[in-house]
């Protein structure tokens, strides 16, 4: 016999299962572990990249500033080589 109170906790527990997930099987776990790991990868090699263009533009510029302060430098002495110019 049924009565309304098992019905009524039949149709909660229902409710409840709903909202849950099946349990996942072993491909599909081992296919989220791995899709994850990709990522990560994927955002590590990123960051990695990022950091190398950050410091090639600062070497390049640091270079160039070097290559200027040279280039001053050795103008200047050029110039003094001349002997005054008035």
């Amino acid at each position: 016999m049924i009565t309304t109170t098992d019905t009524l906790e039949q149709r909660l527990d229902a409710a409840q299962r709903l909202h849950e997930l099946p349990r996942a099987a072993f491909a599909d776990r081992l296919a989220l572990t791995l899709g994850l790991q990709l990522l990560l990868r994927q955002e590590r090699s990123l960051r990695r990249r990022d950091d190398r263009a950050a410091r090639a533009e600062l070497a390049r510029r640091s270079g160039a500033g070097a290559r200027a302060a040279d280039d001053r430098r050795s103008t200047f002495e050029h110039r003094t080589w001349a002997g005054p110019t008035w």
